[in-house]
């Protein structure tokens, strides 16, 4: 019996100490070989891992598998939007919201922008930076994020006076398998109460 109890409590602690954790490996977006192409790179590792360096699995997609994805690219309906915004307007969900604690790290972007008008890409660039003078600040101070290095980013002007774009972005998000649980059950309560509240309202149960 001791035993029993014992394992069981071992695996309450493992499970209690997973963790989510998504990786952009590679997403870029160019058009410098092509004025008139834009390319894509994406290559996305989504991992679970006891702690923060015990993996369980790891599983790698890239842009390919995301487009052969039809539930990835399913359009919702507006009824569905309509339901989505209402589960978010829910006072149960956004106290789950609430408890999520996100954690990130290895964040770096690297941005090449350029116009045909040196003085809007001047601008531009100064709008860009303003609002990661804004976004870095907010990130630092947030409860539910926690960024566990520096954020680097670049913000390149490119005064050739061409239509140049160059973005390049890598960083990982993790966040505990028990809070995705917890906003799932909230999600399926909050859903099963707007489906009954149609049913009285309408008459109608499916």
């Amino acid at each position: 019996m001791i035993w029993f109890l014992s394992f069981f409590l071992l695996i309450i602690i493992i499970f209690m100490l997973l963790n989510i954790k998504l990786s952009v490996v590679k997403f870029k977006i160019s058009n410098i070989n092509s004025i008139s192409h834009i390319q894509i790179d994406l290559i996305l590792k989504l991992g679970l891992y006891i702690g923060k360096k015990i993996k369980v699995f790891e599983i790698y997609f890239n842009k390919e598998n995301l487009l052969k994805n039809k539930y990835i690219l399913k359009f919702k309906k507006k009824n569905d939007i309509k339901k989505d915004i209402g589960i978010m307007k829910d006072e149960k969900m956004k106290n789950a919201i609430k408890k999520i604690k996100i954690n990130l790290e290895n964040i770096k972007l690297k941005l090449n922008l350029g116009t045909e008008d040196a003085k809007l890409t001047a601008i531009l660039l100064g709008i860009i930076s303003t609002m990661f003078g804004v976004l870095v600040p907010f990130i630092y101070y947030s409860k539910n994020i926690k960024l566990l290095d520096n954020l680097e980013y670049h913000l390149i002007p490119n005064f050739s006076n061409k239509n140049i774009l160059k973005l390049e972005f890598t960083g990982e998000l993790s966040i505990k398998l028990l809070h995705i649980i917890y906003i799932l059950y909230a999600s399926l309560k909050i859903n099963k109460k707007i489906k009954n509240q149609n049913c009285d309202k309408y008459r109608i149960c499916t």
